[in-house]
């Protein structure tokens, strides 16, 4: 039956797309559709070079114009807003299921003329992402050449693009693809563009006078949820041994995970879930000993904040989010379950399988596997 769905779906977003490339552009010199609308941590990866591109010699004069997902929407506008002339905000899930909403955004981008679109994606869509890149229908389109397929069985999108620039091998951290990317597409020596991820953050508005770490029970997706009697076991262990306060974060999405935590635990806990913008979030976890999550887009909002970050991960995109590179955030632990560390040891290759590991592999991470880590941790802070 998802099948079935999913081919009508298909169907359909063809047919919108089809209507929407029978009109007419009327196109604007020097004019540019950046595409980043993945998720949060895609963005911390990548937000940096956005000031790059801004101002570089290639599109010096250019109307830049992103479009972002909305999830990001608060730390754009806190922090990189004086980097693009326009933001088309994309609200993703809406754009897969109300087909009034997904004309209406590719109309829009259609009308704006574009005369280069530039994919700063990777894994991209053809359905969700590439879609733009038609409905924009510049003379100019450059995207990263992509050994994975993310298109649900289709072939890859590779004929929509005027240059796909090679950024190497799929296992690499994702700060060094679009390092390569930009580096390419703006003709610039790759170690003249900042790869920092830090958030230049005003003076921390939040205070507290005893020690806290921080813990994140959502996941996104419920594929990657951490059982929460893992998470008490965890918590418990905190507060026994080192009597730090609980801070529980997240966005409103993650209510219902903090509170099944909450539901098991017999210490207090202070739960922020839901009740904090993303900048406030970050102002948290800049004064906070160390916070845990599992693989979403909060560990990568702590190491811009240089929290010591504590992550739980499946192994899917091995490489890719995950190991931390020192170089780029030195307090950054990942931790795998046990079939995940054997195969790195016994059969590195198999990683490169995007399909290798799902994300519920988070599930056989067990409790005493993070103990070490928030001892390890909390003896360097001491």
């Amino acid at each position: 039956m998802k099948k079935f769905k999913n081919k009508i779906a298909s169907v359909l977003y063809e047919l919108i797309l089809g209507v929407v490339k029978i009109s007419a552009i009327k196109t604007q010199n020097e004019s540019l559709l950046l595409i980043k609308n993945d998720e949060i941590g895609d963005y911390i990866l990548f937000r940096n070079f956005l000031k790059d591109i801004r101002k570089s010699k290639k599109y010096e004069g250019y109307q830049i114009t992103l479009l972002g997902n909305i999830i990001w929407k608060q730390l754009f506008d806190e922090f990189d807003n004086a980097y693009v002339d326009e933001v088309i905000w994309i609200e993703k899930k809406k754009f897969q299921k109300d087909l009034r909403y997904r004309f209406a955004l590719l109309k829009t981008i259609r009308k704006k003329g574009f005369s280069e679109v530039v994919n700063c994606i990777y894994s991209r869509n053809i359905l969700t992402d590439e879609c733009f890149v038609v409905a924009a229908g510049a003379s100019c389109a450059i995207g990263m050449a992509n050994k994975t397929d993310n298109f649900h069985g289709r072939k890859n999108a590779n004929y929509l693009y005027n240059r796909l620039l090679d950024t190497g091998s799929d296992i690499q951290f994702d700060i060094y693809r679009n390092e390569k990317f930009i580096s390419q597409l703006l003709d610039e020596n790759k170690n003249k563009l900042n790869t920092s991820i830090f958030f230049d953050l005003k003076e921390n508005e939040i205070m507290s006078d005893s020690k806290y770490c921080v813990v994140f029970a959502g996941a996104g997706k419920q594929d990657k949820i951490w059982p929460p009697s893992y998470f008490a076991e965890v918590i418990n262990y905190i507060h026994e041994k080192y009597k730090l306060d609980i801070y529980l974060c997240g966005g409103p999405g993650d209510i219902k995970d903090s509170d099944a935590v909450k539901e098991i635990i017999s210490i207090p806990v202070q739960d922020y879930t839901g009740k904090t913008t993303m900048p406030q979030s970050l102002e948290i976890l800049k004064s906070a000993e160390f916070m845990l999550s599992v693989d979403t887009g909060s560990v990568h909002m702590g190491a811009g904040v240089k929290c010591p970050v504590i992550a739980l991960y499946s192994g899917r995109d091995y490489g890719r989010f995950a190991p931390y590179p020192t170089e780029i955030f030195d307090k950054f632990y990942s931790i795998f379950s046990c079939n995940v560390d054997k195969v790195f040891k016994e059969n590195y290759e198999e990683l490169k399988n995007p399909d290798k590991f799902p994300f519920s592999e988070i599930k056989n991470i067990p409790p005493g596997k993070v103990f070490p880590y928030i001892d390890l941790v909390l003896s360097k802070s001491a």
